[in-house]
């Protein structure tokens, strides 16, 4: 049988596929064919504890010799070249020795060869035996530290994010109330599920999209406080910025490409051309209008739109438009500071502004 096998040391070249043997140092006989890239180590691999763990044919026959002082050797038989097909080879080599029966030793293989963990699919069996096998199993001290270093500072695939945006969207809302019962169990301070429900609910309620179908970037219509307007934002460095809350459509549009141009830099894509805002962006006006639609909706006691008392020196008109707040000046009484205002407006908007008094007084 010696004329079949080759001692051959493993060359330092590993572009090729080695086809191994274990053979029974008792008869010299070959018990287990294999391939491998680096057959020496897994050769060691064979030997190791943890895979003698699992109970198969060759793992029994490997525990048979250590247990009486002896082990495997390792013999090369085969050498392929990484562009050829191995499977062929292992396959060829099984069915010769398979062939040597009943004279010889059976082989320790449970398939005909050429399968490998390439493509491998586990059942739903393997895996729910998996599962159970790993339940309770803690990691020894110093493992998540050295798991959390290697994931440090990789960056994910585009296809990886998409597959984690997917997994994470409306998880809560999705979930069946034993999965939800989990997720509580695995918070600091868990809530329960009718006050995240609640909380949820007030939320939509409070801000919810009315249509995002706006041909605007970063633009999108919501009811805030009851009113339906225009709501501006976009996302520097990961964090959601709101520039602010408009009644006109493109006025939330204007409001962001001069905030992100601002911000951002040149290369942003933009809702207008580039020729509508200044060439020098530092001299771009980006005031935020925050948690308030726009100055046009707060009203005094007296029902103006831009109008606040000032103290007790009078009336305060105020407009805001594209970001940009405009202070019209403090007046006598609140109609005047109204009028200032529906002034500005007409000027700003034109036919589209909101007024306190009929546009035909200002004809």
């Amino acid at each position: 049988m010696r004329n079949l096998r080759q001692q051959v040391e493993q060359p330092q070249d590993h572009r090729s596929t080695f086809i191994y043997a274990l053979v029974d140092p008792r008869n010299n006989t070959i018990r287990y064919i294999g391939k491998s890239v680096k057959p020496r180590a897994r050769f060691t691999g064979h030997l190791s504890q943890s895979s003698l763990k699992k109970s198969s044919h060759k793992n029994n026959w490997i525990k048979s010799l250590l247990a009486i002082g002896l082990k495997p050797e390792l013999e090369i038989i085969d050498e392929v070249d990484y562009r050829d097909d191995w499977t062929i080879e292992e396959k060829r080599w099984i069915a010769r020795i398979r062939n040597l029966a009943p004279n010889y030793p059976p082989l320790t293989n449970v398939a005909d060869g050429g399968e490998g963990a390439t493509g491998w699919i586990a059942s739903e069996e393997y895996r729910r035996k998996t599962s159970a096998r790993m339940t309770g199993i803690k990691m020894p001290p110093g493992t998540g530290d050295k798991i959390r270093a290697w994931h440090l500072g990789r960056k994910k695939t585009a296809e990886h994010r998409i597959h984690c945006s997917d997994g994470q969207r409306n998880r809560w809302s999705n979930a069946s109330e034993e999965e939800k019962q989990k997720m509580l169990k695995n918070l600091r301070n868990p809530l329960s599920i009718e006050q995240r429900e609640n909380i949820s609910r007030r939320a939509r309620n409070y801000s919810r999209p009315i249509n995002a179908s706006s041909p605007y970037r970063n633009v999108v219509k919501v009811a805030n406080r009851g009113k339906s307007c225009w709501k501006a934002g976009c996302i520097i460095k990961g964090k959601q910025i709101c520039i602010g809350y408009f009644t006109a459509e493109e006025e939330a549009a204007r409001a962001r490409d001069r905030y992100v141009l601002k911000h951002i830099g040149e290369h942003v894509i933009l809702n207008f051309p580039r020729s509508e805002y200044p060439l020098d962006p530092r001299d771009i006006n980006t005031e935020r209008v925050k948690r308030s639609h726009s100055q046009k909706f707060r009203k005094n006691p007296d029902g103006y739109m831009g109008v606040s008392k000032n103290g007790k020196k009078g009336w305060r008109a105020d407009i805001s438009h594209m970001g940009v707040r405009y202070h019209l000046g403090t007046h006598r009484t609140p109609e005047e500071a109204a009028r200032r205002y529906d002034l500005k407006a007409i000027e700003l908007l034109g036919d589209r502004a909101l007024t306190n008094f009929p546009h035909a007084d200002y004809a």
